[in-house]
């Protein structure tokens, strides 16, 4: 889940989410770690209008039992106060996601979302 895409900087806190997760996630169950490290299950990078549905939904995620991370980006790149940017879940079957991230829209053009 990201919001506002912006390339190199959106690219960094994405890798913040991602380690976060997936170190938290190799604790709770490393085989579906396992497996997600092997190029079994697919990864998807979806779309959030605003700060408040990125929170929802990685809260929504939480609350099904799933490793959810959000990440705030510190105001160093290009948002001039702290904003929440970007959440990440998983590894986890599509089946095991709440309504509410299933939800969200793929990225279709990262290059128009970013201009």
């Amino acid at each position: 889940m990201a919001l506002h895409p912006q390339g190199s900087a959106d690219a960094a806190r994405a890798g913040h989410g991602h380690s976060t997760y997936l170190w938290l996630s190799e604790k709770r169950n490393p085989d579906i770690v396992a497996r997600y490290m092997s190029g079994e299950y697919g990864k998807v990078a979806v779309g959030v209008r605003n700060e408040a549905e990125l929170i929802a939904c990685v809260d929504a995620c939480k609350a099904a039992g799933l490793v959810a991370v959000a990440i705030k980006d510190a105001a160093h790149t290009i948002f001039t106060e702290p904003t929440w940017t970007v959440g990440t879940v998983g590894p986890c079957l599509r089946s095991d996601l709440p309504k509410k991230a299933l939800r969200l829209r793929l990225f279709e053009d990262w290059d128009l979302r970013c201009a």
